[in-house]
């Protein structure tokens, strides 16, 4: 409907036109647009058309110009197509909205703990040759439980960084790129992401007796038959 409209009316080719050479308007031809559309929503039904009427022409709006951004907002409602539901609106940011928001949630804090652990490994290394040579059987066996501790942070923290890394590349280069990577290949690096939360359980119940004991103490129900304050996992 919107674009019958706007190529019936004087200008309104011109607004198509820019639209689909620029994937934008300039701000004279949106208040053209805003211009033509209004008086035709007037003439057609009254100057208060009823509240499904202005709906219609905003999803004719989406329909015809996905990618049209409000100039005064970082939101591009890229919105109600013929492939979506008519209950939903897809939302993207703009790229330096995007890199922000990404650089802050996921590089800096992934870039703060791989720092940290190359402290706690750089000192466990320190510890362990400070003492290769003592014939202390528990100091030993604590330098060993040290080792084992620096493995176990090494391999939750690489597998956090296979899970996660996939999905924020994703959404790193989609903003690049025009929003070209698949909806379903970003909802799949996603779910791998969470999975990541699953798989934490299992790297420690690989390395440590205790988890194990605690875990099936929690899962048979022998938690919730007596008192096992001082019950011991090791």
């Amino acid at each position: 409907m919107i674009e019958d409209v706007l190529k019936n009316k004087p200008g309104g080719e011109r607004i198509i036109n820019e639209y689909a050479r620029t994937k934008s308007l300039t701000d004279s031809r949106r208040r053209d647009m805003v211009k033509i559309l209004v008086a035709h929503m007037t003439s057609e039904h009254g100057t208060s058309p009823p509240r499904r009427v202005k709906e219609d022409y905003a999803k004719g709006i989406i329909n015809l110009f996905p990618y049209l951004a409000d100039p005064r907002s970082n939101i591009t409602i890229l919105g109600v197509n013929q492939g979506q539901s008519n209950r939903k609106c897809v939302f993207y940011i703009t790229i330096s909205l995007a890199i922000m928001g990404i650089v802050s949630g996921f590089y800096l804090p992934a870039i703060t703990m791989f720092s940290i652990y190359l402290k706690i490994l750089l000192v466990a290394q320190r510890q362990a040759h400070s003492i290769q040579n003592t014939t202390c059987q528990s100091t030993k066996s604590e330098i060993k439980k040290e080792r084992k501790a620096t493995k176990t942070l090494a391999i939750v923290m690489g597998v956090f960084l296979i899970c996660w890394t996939p999905y924020f590349l994703c959404m790193t280069f989609n903003p690049l790129s025009n929003y070209t990577i698949p909806v379903s290949v970003i909802a799949a690096f996603k779910w791998l992401g969470w999975s990541n939360s699953m798989l934490n359980p299992l790297i420690y119940a690989f390395f440590y007796s205790w988890f194990r004991s605690a875990f099936r103490m929690m899962i048979s129900g022998k938690i919730f038959q007596g008192d096992f304050t001082h019950s011991k996992l090791f």
